[in-house]
């Protein structure tokens, strides 16, 4: 399913001559057992990971270049679940006769691939087959049913920064592409970060006192993200907290609730 002709014939470019399992008899097997665990234990990234080897299988190491730079903490490999190990190998049979995309296929890589998507994607919806029978508007997509949702890696809004106090917000439309609108005026030179958890526009947390505000954040971004956040708001909240002397027991309260 392809959102236009320019999408299916980019992804055919792109991916789908490698994960063909008609045109790649050899590899069908794995290819096609690739799609079943996704559908099955509904976890997407093993078909992500797949289509971003296949890129590199077909296009070359400039296809890992251009998403290798998108942040992924370390993740260590003791006492894995042991779906990874088998998505490893599904992977190895895949791009059996590929072999340059060989340093690729180990469970380090896997690992990092994995958090990159987990960490860094954005979530996108646009319209599917309506587009090739005139649908133009949001409007229209909404009252066929046809949208079509997911998650997507961008070179670089992949690479901005988190914010409690964002300066843009992600402008969703019908097009699979992404953009930002911005919240207030900027100055020439400003960083560009939006919030990653939607702490801006919860209610709840906006009702609460800067106390409890500050340690929900600093909870939710840590359990999600991994990491603490040290945006203006936090920085300016953190202090407050240090110079009325409840920053230890805010602390205490943030270890104690993970």
């Amino acid at each position: 399913l392809f959102c236009s002709e320019a999408c299916e014939q980019k992804a055919r470019h792109q991916f789908h001559s490698v994960l063909c399992p008609v045109a790649n008899t050899h590899a069908a097997t794995a290819i096609v057992a690739v799609y079943q665990r996704c559908a099955e234990t509904s976890r997407v990234y093993p078909l992500l990971l797949m289509r971003l080897i296949a890129r590199v299988a077909s296009e070359g190491p400039k296809a890992w270049e251009g998403v290798r730079h998108i942040h992924a903490p370390a993740v260590q490999p003791q006492n894995l679940d042991p779906a990874f190990e088998l998505e490893l190998q599904l992977m190895r049979g895949v791009f059996a006769s590929h072999p340059t995309v060989a340093p690729l296929l180990n469970l380090e890589c896997l690992l990092r691939i994995y958090s990159m998507f987990r960490l860094n994607n954005i979530s996108v919806q646009t319209i599917g087959v309506a587009l090739k029978e005139g649908v133009a508007t949001e409007a229209d997509a909404h009252a066929r049913g046809n949208w079509v949702r997911g998650n997507a890696l961008y070179r670089t809004a992949c690479l901005m920064n988190h914010s409690c106090r964002p300066s843009v917000s992600i402008a969703r439309s019908i097009s699979s592409a992404v953009s930002f609108v911005a919240l207030r005026p900027l100055r020439a030179g400003e960083e560009l970060c939006f919030d990653y958890v939607g702490v801006v526009d919860d209610p709840a947390l906006a009702a609460q006192p800067p106390l409890l505000a500050y340690l929900e954040r600093q909870q939710r971004l840590s359990s999600d993200y991994y990491f603490s956040c040290s945006c203006e708001l936090c920085l300016a909240q953190r202090r407050e907290l240090d110079e009325s002397g409840e920053l230890e027991a805010a602390m205490h309260l943030l270890r104690s609730s993970r």
